[in-house]
């Protein structure tokens, strides 16, 4: 997943704006991550007062993001909303599941696993991590290999 340029016709300037509003009223977002319409990564959002809409995400979108779910903390560091991470054919579901195994590392890492949980159906893997300031929830195909990690690593 590069920085590249990329035809994008998706206003990302408006969503992120809709975010900073988002932020302002201190809403309770709920994520999840996805690869959008256009091929970029991004976040899905949306909270009681905001119905769900994409944000695409470059490294430092995706860190403020965090920061404000983590910390409450709501300045955007200059974020470049026009300049977002394409996905280069990653299909959504395996970004998912590329970005919970980033936060299972992160997470303990940091040691700030502040809750969460994880559903066990024979062909899905749910699971969700609660933060101060929202919640993001992880869904992809079950994984036998991933499942035994968590095991081992006493995730589960």
């Amino acid at each position: 997943m590069e920085n590249v340029r990329h035809v994008n016709h998706y206003d990302n300037v408006a969503a992120h704006e809709t975010v900073k509003r988002m932020m302002a009223r201190r809403d309770w977002f709920e994520v999840y991550f996805n690869i959008d319409r256009e091929g970029f990564c991004s976040f899905r959002l949306r909270s009681i007062q905001q119905a769900p809409f994409e944000y695409q995400i470059s490294r430092k979108a995706y860190a403020w993001v965090l920061e404000y779910l983590i910390r409450g903390k709501s300045d955007d560091g200059r974020v470049d909303p026009t300049q977002p991470l394409h996905g280069d054919g990653v299909r959504a579901e395996d970004f998912r599941k590329l970005m919970f195994l980033t936060f299972m590392s992160e997470f303990s890492r940091l040691k700030l696993w502040l809750g969460g949980g994880i559903g066990d159906r024979p062909e899905r893997f749910t699971s969700y991590v609660k933060l101060n300031f929202g919640v993001i929830y992880f869904f992809f195909r079950r994984d036998e290999k991933l499942l035994a990690y968590m095991r081992e690593k006493q995730f589960i």
